[in-house]
């Protein structure tokens, strides 16, 4: 779709009208949040035709709020364009029909304590939700009402509130001593599960009443984090581009649901439930040679810290960045904030786990301690040996004495017992060596080796103490980093940019002005992971920012949005080309008009390309060429293999495609003029390919016709003259191809 809408509808006849099937209330509410989302309004906004009081809160500044209640009182004052809606990107509308989902719960929620009339179209609805989860929560979570039914204990009814965040739930709910550990987590995962099964289910009803189509349908709610909001930093979908807080769009922080688990308090007041910090979610493609498409809606993030989502299928990942100040995701990793995922895991690499490495295996690290102080321990210990070896010997020595004793010495020695007698100079004492000195030396040292031995011992259990716990942390960060990098990867594919639109080396893109990333048509479903990956507080902290967000997964079928849509099974006789009927009717005015308009601006030139097939085969959802591959499905839809199909899709530049297929059932040769039989007889083509290259011709020729009229009757004359040569030119400049040739359009 157009990346600029033209408001041209005040400007020509209300043709092509289709309203929807919805109340006054909503059908203002919608108008209101699609203007008020500025990705919803640039997409869809201009077919939502108000043609009431023009009321304004400033000369540029339209006021919604009070259009709104006008609109409710006059609902016939807006106009809404389901027919163009429809040919809208799907997760476009798939977004508005999710707010929309989301502002209904609040007022239901409100409704089930509320007597105003106001409320009363949502006590019914109430209900419903209400059903969603009564059967499933434990009996202690419920009370009894008058008829033996039975609801949510009033007490509980605030575990519904959209402006709580998680953990102010968990928070409320350990104050139940009514409910154990168990029912208390039962409870909660209950009521998450039950208002996003309520949410899937009536965004799908609101997005089928816009004109949606699908055949598979994915509506989800996710949220990752601790469960803790700070308002510095958190911005919440409920404020606007201006971080102003928005009426027009609903509030939603306590709908996003958080993986949960339990775990065991281990200190006073710690909570036995935990959000989980990250989020992978497991899906698959839709196969059935059907695209699949992921729009993204960022609800809530910190502006300061860059969301990080990445999609991996068949081991290649996808990587799509949040923006500094913005909603918008992108493959361009480019940011100008405080923290990035990959940021964070570069400081644990750096930071934590090289560190850490250095102090257990580095120079003077723990390894080396262990090995110092066991080496010192060892020669000690050696030490002592010898040490207890050497006392040992000392005590099976003889006692000597080195001097002979003298009748002389021992008379005196006798007398000195006596205590009579003097020792007299000039006498020698007998030196007696019994060892004891020796002794004592030795067991002085053999002490202190026994001590030094448990000093050394103390430092050793110290050390080794310190690194069992380093190697336990650094075994801890390796495992957090290789957990990280396979979320992370590194296989990312490669991608080329071009006006917004971002094309992978599978042919994968993105959009980042519609925020919706689409992969290829496969025959059969594939698996893929998305996942979401807020920035933790610290590499070393189980914490992180909040991140939410919607995701819609839907399938898709090639040219879905194209503005014009023509695949036509019933223009042609059997085995002719001549032209039934016109090509378009007033219901294609609207669209007619946009093209028209987008053609008049010099930046979208159109692009022509027109290609007979020949003949077509089923490939699971739509005539696709017999000779390219494509898996060949049992066609059990009843659509016809004669089909002539007509494009036009109004991107950067205006882009107009023909093509054509016939079945393989026997049929004449095509009345050719001899210009082209020299063509078939040069390429050797066959007859299908001929009548399908023939077929195109045709087509063009009425588009040419039919569109230059339009032009002449809606374009002011300036603007039809340049209009009209531009389709003419182009389309008498197109080469149609078929087979091996490429035939100019003016040989038909």
């Amino acid at each position: 779709m157009s990346r600029i809408i033209y408001l041209v509808f005040s400007l020509f006849p209300l043709v092509a009208v289709c309203q929807t099937p919805f109340s006054a209330e909503e059908r203002a509410y919608l108008f209101h949040t699609v203007k008020k989302s500025p990705i919803l309004n640039e997409e869809i906004g201009s077919f939502f035709d108000y043609v009431g009081p023009d009321i304004r809160i400033s000369a540029a500044e339209l006021n919604y709020d009070s259009i709104e209640r006008i609109i409710v009182a006059q609902p016939e004052l807006l106009i809404i364009r389901a027919g163009e809606i429809r040919k809208s990107e799907k997760g476009i509308v798939a977004e508005a029909a999710n707010k929309m989902a989301l502002w209904e719960l609040n007022k239901l929620i409100l409704a089930k304590n509320s007597d105003s009339a106001a409320f009363a179209p949502f006590k019914d609805r109430y209900s419903q939700l209400e059903q969603l989860f009564i059967n499933e929560l434990p009996e202690h979570a419920l009370e009894e009402l008058p008829g033996n039914s039975m609801q949510l204990k009033a007490s509980l009814l605030p575990l519904l509130n959209p402006h709580m965040f998680t953990n102010e739930k968990i928070d409320l709910l350990e104050t139940f001593r009514f409910l154990d550990e168990e029912e208390r987590f039962s409870t909660l995962k209950t009521l998450q599960a039950a208002i996003h099964k309520y949410v899937a289910d009536r965004t799908l009803q609101i997005y089928a009443m816009l004109g949606g189509e699908h055949r598979s349908f994915q509506n989800i709610l996710l949220a990752a984090g601790d469960g803790v909001i700070y308002p510095e930093r958190f911005e919440e979908r409920e404020k606007d581009e201006k971080n102003r807080w928005n009426k027009g769009l609903p509030k939603a922080v306590g709908f996003f649901p958080y993986s949960l688990e339990k775990r065991k308090a281990t200190a006073e007041n710690e909570r036995t439930i935990k959000t989980s910090n990250f989020e992978v979610l497991s899906l698959s493609s839709t196969g059935e040679n059907r695209l699949t498409r992921i729009h993204f809606d960022v609800w809530g993030f910190n502006p300061k810290r860059q969301m990080t989502v990445i999609l991996e299928k068949n081991g290649i990942q996808y990587p799509l960045f949040g923006k500094l100040d913005s909603r918008f995701l992108s493959p361009d990793s480019t940011f100008g904030g405080e923290m990035t995922f990959k940021g964070m895991m570069d400081d644990l690499q750096e930071n934590y786990i090289e560190v850490l490495e250095k102090k257990i295996f580095g120079r003077r690290g723990y390894d080396w301690a262990i090995g110092h102080f066991t080496a010192l321990r060892d020669q000690a210990e050696l030490d002592l040996m010898k040490a207890e070896y050497d006392y040992s010997v000392l005590h099976t020595k003889p006692i000597t004495t080195k001097n002979k004793a003298t009748k002389a010495y021992k008379k005196r020695k006798k007398a000195e017992r006596k205590g009579k007698v003097m020792r007299k100079e000039g006498l020698v004492d007998p030196v007696k060596n019994d060892g004891r000195k020796e002794k004592r030396t030795k067991e002085n040292e053999i002490v202190y080796l026994q001590g030094e031995i448990e000093a050394l011992n103390r430092q050793i259990k110290e050390y080794q103490i310190i690194r069992a716990k380093g190697l336990a942390l650094l075994e801890q960060y390796r495992s957090q980093l290789f957990v990280y990098k396979r979320w992370f990867g590194d296989n990312w594919s490669r991608y080329e940019s071009r006006d917004g639109v971002y094309t992978f080396s599978d042919g994968a893109t993105f959009d980042i002005k519609t925020q919706e990333f689409t992969f290829q048509a496969t025959p059969e479903k594939e698996e893929f992971a998305i996942r979401v990956l807020p920035v933790p507080d610290a590499p070393d902290l189980n914490t992180t920012d909040e991140v939410m967000l919607h995701i819609n997964v839907i399938d898709g079928v090639p040219h879905h949005d194209a503005r014009i849509r023509l695949e036509m099974s019933d223009h042609f006789e059997k085995g002719n080309f001549a032209a039934k009927k016109p090509l378009f009717t007033e219901e294609d005015s609207a669209s007619i008009i946009l093209f028209l308009r987008h053609l008049t601006d010099k930046k979208h030139p159109l692009m022509v390309q027109a290609n007979g097939h020949g003949i077509g085969v089923w490939n699971g959802c739509r005539v696709a060429p017999s000779g390219m591959g494509n898996n060949v499905f049992v066609n059990t839809t009843g659509a016809s293999l004669e089909t002539t199909h007509l494009y036009v899709q109004l991107e950067k530049e205006t882009t107009l495609l023909v093509e054509s297929f016939v079945d393989g059932s026997e049929m004449n040769e095509p009345p050719l003029n001899a210009e082209l039989k020299a063509y078939a007889q040069k390429y050797v083509l066959s007859k299908q390919q001929m009548l399908t290259a023939c077929r195109c011709a045709a087509v063009l020729n009425q588009f040419k016709t039919e569109v230059c009229a339009y032009a002449q009757r809606y374009l002011p004359a300036e603007q039809y003259a340049s209009v009209k040569a531009q389709v003419e030119k182009k389309i008498d400049k197109v080469k149609i191809r078929t087979g091996s040739a490429a035939i100019p359009y003016g040989k038909f």
